[in-house]
């Protein structure tokens, strides 16, 4: 399925639940790709987005009261080239709820965060993230803030590449935790530049 040209967003889900998203390509739209609230065992695979206005996914899946994972797996897609319109907050993907995982993909080319992480448990690994949070401060590739109750997420095994690209006072990060963010792993990534 090719979605090219929109004045909007992609492609919204709300509700339901075993959604795949598979081999899709996503390109050159005003709005984001992919929305997907309140679906649990969500897959989004293999599938491209580019020349995105915003965001390139934004997903809830979870009960954060109960811990009960959302099911979500977020696995070898690329997403480059977005919040062309929107500069800030609108990151590769936004991920909220409990337990996903994001694995194998490739983000790249964003003025601001690739991954805005919220909720608890979830894994980010063997992911590859370049030339990101290039006109953004008080930002990282990962961002992580306002809610410490966000624990229990790992970040692991990823390469961070030519993150920032100026210097300003609050910082540019591959990933970064603001506002008493912890009780996270961060380990076995690879950064440069």
């Amino acid at each position: 399925l090719e979605y090219r040209y929109g004045a909007e967003d992609g492609f919204v889900f709300r509700g339901g639940s075993d959604i795949r998203i598979e081999n899709c390509r996503v390109d050159a739209i005003a709005g984001g790709a992919f929305t997907a609230m309140d679906v649990p065992d969500l897959t989004v695979y293999g599938n491209t987005l580019t020349r995105l206005g915003h965001y390139g996914m934004d997903i809830r899946a979870g009960n954060r009261k109960t811990l009960t994972p959302g099911g979500v797996l977020v696995e070898n897609n690329e997403v480059g080239d977005f919040a062309r319109l929107g500069r800030v907050y609108n990151p590769a993907i936004r991920l909220d709820g409990v337990a996903g995982r994001v694995a194998y993909n490739d983000f790249h080319h964003g003025p601001s965060s690739a991954i805005r992480l919220e909720g608890n448990d979830h894994m980010i690994e063997f992911n590859r993230f370049e030339h990101l949070v290039t006109e953004s401060d008080d930002q990282g590739a990962i961002d992580m803030w306002c809610d410490p109750s966000y624990r229990g997420n790992v970040i692991r095994y990823n390469i961070f590449r030519d993150v920032g690209g100026f210097d300003i006072p609050c910082g540019q990060a591959g990933v970064r935790f603001d506002d008493a963010i912890s009780g996270c792993e961060v380990y076995g990534n690879w950064f440069e530049r």
